[in-house]
């Protein structure tokens, strides 16, 4: 087994203790940031799938995504900081 598979079953496997973190998660915060920490893995795996089996249009949508992920956190932070939420 190549090591880019072992690399993809990890992070898959550590993407489900996010999971938990987002059902059970005490606070808004806390939800918040697994939900980015999964978006961040689904990257990394897009772009080690994509390494590994030469699917080079995986780089493209792994990049999409990730600019999708960061405009999403930007807005969020950002109404957040005008005080139009507050989650505490």
């Amino acid at each position: 087994m190549n090591l880019l598979v072992i690399t993809i079953y990890v992070i898959s496997l550590s993407m489900l203790g996010e999971l938990f973190r987002i059902i059970r998660g005490p606070t808004f915060w806390d939800k918040l940031m697994s939900a980015n920490v999964i978006g961040l893995k689904t990257i990394m795996l897009l772009v080690i799938f994509a390494n590994q089996y030469d699917l080079t249009f995986l780089l493209d949508v792994a990049l999409i995504y990730g600019l999708i992920g960061f405009i999403g956190i930007a807005l969020i932070a950002n109404r957040l900081a005008e005080g139009k939420r507050d989650y505490d």
